[in-house]
């Protein structure tokens, strides 16, 4: 099937022979004309050699050649020359480790992307301008949380039909109860400009919903335990994207990235105790307390009992880890920030 070469990380390529045979097999499956591309030898080879014989963009050109019943080796490739979302020299400046996104690769994602925006904006312009994001609105989404098994409770009714115009263009692909995602598609739909109202505007969205996703975690109801096993690698995911979000240090960061900051800690903060709690992973708790805590401390001072409370937990899972004096420190710290907000300790 199809999901052969999608599983993982195609950038060894196929033989020439295998890259003809897998497309003529693909284009036009399940539609009225199979096989269309069969008589078209010599325009499958160029097609295929002009896309690197990689599997996976192979694969998504095949997807879209399959929605347009005229679409020709030939014409593809002109269409693919005349997309202009993605710009070599531009990309390159985003200084992207070498190989990391190969540069066919982002030229067959990038026309697929600008293809699906144009059909959203067609969509907004009948709706009489409402935006609902579209499909290439959610797929940027995606391309902050953790690639395999993002689950159907984070999608609403609505999403779901964007998600069958994804998987139409093999964008995203089912998983046991949701869909994944493929790393490198994530990688180059979070780098590729315009897909979104405003930048950071689809990390927000993200957090948001697993901000209150996490929320409903209750460590005296274990049947919430699942849920928040199922959000702990999406958090993990979106929340190493936060210098998209927050971009000042200081004294200097806007409202806007105040509530961020607030949103990311409190994210931080919960999936941490989730972490230390209940999966027992206080390494990984750790890392989310610090991200938290340093969060905590731009937006409300060193001095504040948010900060106290990250420092409390850091210190329990250093105490649970037998590093005495790490945990000593830090429940100093909170020891401290709690005398200074209400007074000494009677």
């Amino acid at each position: 099937g199809s999901s052969r070469y999608w599983a993982g990380l195609e950038l060894d390529g196929m033989t020439l022979e295998e890259a003809c045979l897998w497309v003529v097999a693909r284009v036009g499956e399940g539609t009225d004309v199979p096989r269309r591309w069969a008589g078209d030898q010599e325009g499958v080879r160029k097609l295929v050699q002009n896309l690197g014989l990689l599997p996976l963009a192979i694969e998504q050109a095949a997807a879209y050649a399959n929605q347009y019943d005229t679409m020709s080796p030939a014409r593809y490739l002109e269409e693919q020359a005349k997309s202009s979302s993605a710009n070599r020299d531009d990309w390159e400046q985003r200084e992207l480790r070498s190989g990391e996104y190969p540069w066919t690769f982002v030229q067959v994602i990038s026309m697929t992307c600008e293809k699906l925006k144009e059909i959203h904006e067609k969509a907004t312009k009948k709706a009489n301008g409402k935006d609902s994001g579209g499909a290439i609105g959610l797929l940027k989404k995606m391309s902050y949380l953790h690639k395999d098994g993002i689950p159907e409770q984070f999608f609403t009714d609505a999403e779901w039909v964007h998600i069958g115009v994804l998987k139409k263009y093999s964008l995203v692909h089912s998983a046991l109860g949701g869909v994944r995602v493929h790393a490198m598609t994530q990688g180059v739909v979070r780098e590729l400009p315009g897909l979104e109202k405003s930048e950071g505007h689809a990390l927000r969205g993200v957090l948001t919903k697993l901000h209150a996703e996490i929320e409903k975690f209750d460590y005296d109801l274990p049947k919430t335990y699942g849920g928040g096993r199922v959000c702990v690698p999406h958090v993990k995911a979106a929340v190493r994207h936060d210098g998209l979000l927050i971009r000042h240090d200081g004294p200097t960061f806007t409202n806007a990235e105040r509530k961020d900051k607030h949103m990311i800690a409190h994210v931080c903060n919960l999936t941490g105790m989730f972490l230390n709690r209940v999966v027992g992973s206080g390494q990984d708790a750790l890392e989310l307390f610090e991200q938290g805590r340093d969060l905590r401390v731009q937006v409300y001072g060193k001095d504040h009992l948010s900060v106290a409370g990250m420092c409390n937990n850091m210190a329990a899972v250093y105490d649970q880890q037998g590093k005495y004096e790490k945990a000593k420190a830090l429940y100093q710290t909170s020891f401290t920030i709690f005398q200074n907000v209400h007074g000494p300790w009677p």
